[in-house]
């Protein structure tokens, strides 16, 4: 069925700049040709990550989360989506993604995430004329992936010279829900760093988007996604690995995040789902 409504279907990661490689976890060129029918979507689980996309022709893309639609305009900026994204294509597309680190956006934008958590805008909405001057040298090196890479990160590591600086709070409840691998209670977090579980949740939703509840689920089903995707034929007691008590708890929130249960998440699976989950 992909096949026919897609003339091609061609996705590329590309790995950032040693200059930025603390910021950017990947490049991903997505492009194609949907032919037969007027839109080809597909879905994306919520992953732990930020996204900036560019759209790179003329053909308006959109996404769907929650009942709500987006336009993939020129250069839209999305924080973590606590709901599965429907990506929804037509006609000839080609976006190039820039996948950031949590807390990224906020550092260099210096914006809020909460109120781009399950949402987008506009660069030009945050930064203004700055991000027409982009815009236009990305469309002087349309043909070029490599020259508009560079133009890209040449851009945001002028912004890094300005960046501000993520409260040392969620730096450190991220690192410990990573070395954990999502196994630590968010309490028993806190605990650790000194802080309560009210003050740790206003500064993540200042700069991550989303209470760390919630961030804590995202980062263990997207994990387990991840390994999945690495590991064809894993057990299917897996999940115990991630921080799960039991198989209704694994369940019921990977059904939370996926809107599905898992096995037919499994079985609708498609090749951009493993392709966007796995960083």
């Amino acid at each position: 069925m992909e096949n026919r409504l897609l003339n091609s279907l061609k996705y590329t990661a590309i790995e950032p700049s040693k200059l930025l490689k603390n910021e950017v976890i990947k490049y991903i060129l997505t492009e194609g040709d949907v032919v037969d029918c007027q839109f080809w979507s597909t879905l994306m689980v919520p992953t732990r990550t930020e996204f900036i996309c560019f759209n790179l022709n003329e053909n308006k893309q959109l996404a769907y989360t929650n009942n709500k639609e987006f336009v993939i305009n020129e250069c839209s900026i999305a924080g973590l989506h606590t709901k599965p994204l429907t990506l929804q294509f037509s006609g000839k597309f080609k976006l190039l993604g820039i996948q950031l680190r949590s807390t990224v956006t906020y550092e260099i934008f210096n914006t809020p995430m909460k109120h781009l958590s399950n949402s987008s805008v506009s660069l030009q909405d945050l930064i203004g004329n700055e991000a027409n001057n982009l815009q236009d040298l990305i469309l002087e090196n349309e043909n070029s992936i490599p020259d508009t890479i560079q133009t890209i990160e040449k851009f945001f590591i002028k912004l890094l010279n300005s960046k501000q600086s993520t409260h040392p709070s969620v730096l450190n409840a991220l690192q410990l829900i990573e070395g954990s691998k999502g196994k630590k209670r968010i309490s028993e977090i806190a605990k650790d760093i000194h802080t309560t579980e009210r003050t740790l949740e206003r500064n993540f939703l200042n700069h991550v988007g989303v209470p760390p509840k919630i961030y804590l689920g995202i980062y263990r089903v997207s994990s387990f996604l991840q390994y999945m995707s690495m590991n064809k034929n894993a057990p299917s007691k897996t999940f115990y690995d991630f921080g799960y008590f039991d198989q209704s708890h694994f369940i019921r929130e990977f059904k939370k995040f996926a809107g599905k249960c898992p096995a037919q998440y499994f079985n609708d699976c498609n090749k951009i789902n493993n392709f966007i989950n796995d960083f």
